[in-house]
């Protein structure tokens, strides 16, 4: 059984009843900062610092390890490339595949 004696939470308006111009406006997240652009009257939400330098170092270090990975996947690539081309030719020589084509399957 619910409490008898329930109440909205603050901020919230009650059923039927609407939020009167008396009750002050809610303040912006402690996070959020509003600059006021010179000669406009337009505002602009600016995080803190610590944000925008948590989000900065972030991306850099993101751009610095994929170019990282793909620098090092590209060397590895031309490393392996002629072991791998290797192996296929004398796994295909093996089996009897070595490119020429036999006269069973020439076209005529």
């Amino acid at each position: 059984m619910p409490p008898t004696e329930l109440r909205p939470p603050v901020g919230v308006a009650k059923e039927g009843e609407e939020e009167t111009k008396d009750k002050p406006k809610e303040k912006p997240a402690p996070e959020v900062r509003k600059i006021t652009i010179p000669w406009t009257d337009v505002e602009v939400p600016v995080p803190k610092e610590e944000i925008v330098v948590t989000a900065a170092t972030t991306a850099a270090v993101s751009v610095v390890a994929t170019l990282t990975a793909t620098s090092l996947f590209n060397y590895l690539v031309k490393a392996f490339k002629p072991v791998f081309m290797q192996a296929v030719k004398r796994i295909q020589k093996k089996f009897g595949k070595d490119g020429t084509t036999t006269e069973e399957e020439r076209p005529e």
